[in-house]
């Protein structure tokens, strides 16, 4: 039974994602990032500050990466004569969030090194209390415009890094699942781990579900508008099962752990 539901095939489509992490896929390089920091806040005890280094360090790689792809791609389609109305302003919109996940990346990479070579700097560790207010509770206006720039957890920052993101996966080298009963087993099987992530990772568990949630609508959504616009996948594929067996798919699982490694506790 599994066998025919396509679980064989699994194991080949992980394998597939591995080669595709080293080739420097966005999307395949989150999900190892997320099996890293729950390895990582499992097996390992380090300090905060390593702890965060290596989120922040996936992080910037990801946008690197992300931002190369989307620009490069946007370049290609407007060289080629090829893009209309919908593609330039789409490409407008990515490109400037780009801008903004790029300078937020690492300005906030580097000042986290900073703080390991400052012998004055407090041992400081967030604690339930302490958190820095989370996406949901800030407003994008623009008295904290500046503030968001400098944060990797403000709103602005959860946007610019989730849309490069997806852009970066339908630009890029991203491999959708081969069908979709493969797709709907590792989407399974990813959420399972976005649970696990959040309940090692998150100090109130209840909040990470809503986080969770949150990212999950805006990642659809932005999936399927990217998807069919960007990508011109046609909407009835993108509206029925068949998503599962798309890069939009692949697009949506991108923007959700990107979310989850901005959340964590630390």
């Amino acid at each position: 039974m599994l066998e025919g539901f396509g679980v064989t095939s699994v194991p080949s489509y992980l394998e597939s994602l591995l080669s595709n992490a080293f080739a420097g896929d966005p999307g395949a390089i989150v999900i190892f990032a997320i099996l890293a920091v729950i390895a990582i806040a499992l097996v390992f005890t380090v300090s905060s500050f390593l702890f965060v280094l290596v989120r922040k360090g996936f992080l910037l790689i990801i946008v690197l990466l992300s931002a190369f792809y989307f620009l490069s791609n946007y370049g290609e389609l407007i060289l080629s004569g090829q893009a209309d109305i919908s593609i330039l302003a789409l490409g407008a919109i990515g490109f400037v969030f780009a801008l903004f996940a790029l300078y937020i990346s690492l300005t906030s990479f580097g000042k986290h090194v900073a703080k390991g070579h400052d012998p004055y700097a407090p041992a400081y560790t967030p604690t339930q209390l302490q958190q820095p207010k989370s996406y949901t509770s800030q407003a994008l206006t623009k008295e904290n415009l500046m503030n968001s720039l400098s944060d990797d957890r403000s709103i602005l920052a959860v946007l610019s890094y989730v849309i490069i993101a997806q852009f970066g996966v339908f630009s890029g080298v991203t491999i959708s699942a081969p069908n979709v009963n493969i797709g709907l087993v590792f989407f399974a099987v990813f959420v399972v781990g976005a649970l696990i992530f959040i309940k090692t990772t998150y100090h109130d568990y209840k909040k990470g579900l809503i986080h969770l949630a949150v990212a999950s609508a805006f990642g659809l959504v932005l999936s399927i508008m990217l998807g069919h616009f960007w990508a011109e996948m046609p909407l009835e594929t993108l509206l029925s099962i068949g998503y599962f067996a798309t890069d939009a798919m692949v697009a949506f699982v991108t923007g959700i752990a990107v979310s989850l490694l901005m959340g964590t506790k630390h």
